[in-house]
């Protein structure tokens, strides 16, 4: 956006934007920084009003705490309408690949929010539907929410069941790229994998992963 003054009407135009696109709009990286600069100078102006007793100073007042009120309307309505997007992103990230979403139009805070909506995704999709489809039962903490996902610890590969058998062909790569746990093209669990890993997976899977750019064959393949 470039250097943009926030005032009134920058914010109305923003939520506006915001509203009728669906990507993510750019903001300039100070955004919060400077909606909340606004905010105190019009609570300043608004507390300066207040004081004064003319008849002129109390209209004028009422104008800028009504203001006031509309522009902490715009930014909640700003703020929950990136944050549908962000979660939207997070989903499709959770199920596909969290490197294929640009995150060029986030701001820094958002971030931190759109990784924080995939790790909780991811959490819950290994310990519910991962395990499901591995004939486990779904294993949930039992502090709800209060988890430390970065200590979630999954194994590298779970098998279906003994029983359950596939004709595909294995390949091993080693991963250029953190990958989150998926359901290979045999019906089996593979992952969490972290940078310079080595796996046995199928052909299928593995010849998606060279394509992205996501492993290497391993030498000794």
């Amino acid at each position: 956006m470039g250097d943009v003054v926030i005032t009134y009407e920058t914010l109305y135009e923003i939520s506006r934007r915001e509203k009728n696109r669906p990507e993510l709009q750019k903001l300039d990286i100070t955004f919060f920084k400077d909606s909340l600069n606004y905010l105190s100078e019009k609570k300043r102006i608004l507390d300066s009003q207040s004081k004064q007793e003319s008849l002129f100073a109390q209209s004028e007042a009422s104008k800028t705490k009504k203001q006031l009120e509309n522009v902490h309307k715009i930014l909640r309505d700003i703020y929950e309408k990136r944050e549908r997007k962000l979660m939207e992103m997070a989903v499709f990230a959770s199920r596909t690949d969290e490197s294929t979403i640009d995150l060029s139009n986030m701001l820094p805070e958002e971030i931190e929010l759109f990784k924080s909506f995939v790790k909780v995704l991811n959490h819950y999709r290994s310990n519910i539907l991962i395990n499901l489809l591995s004939f486990r039962a779904p294993q949930l903490p039992t502090n709800g929410f209060g988890i430390n996902i970065a200590k979630n610890e999954e194994p590298k590969e779970i098998n279906t069941s003994p029983e359950v058998q596939s004709e595909h062909k294995y390949k091993k790569v080693k991963i250029i790229n953190p990958l989150p746990s998926f359901i290979g093209t045999d019906l089996k669990v593979y992952g969490p994998y972290n940078e310079n890993d080595t796996a046995l997976l199928p052909e299928e899977v593995v010849e998606l992963l060279l394509k992205k750019n996501k492993a290497t064959l391993n030498e000794n393949t």
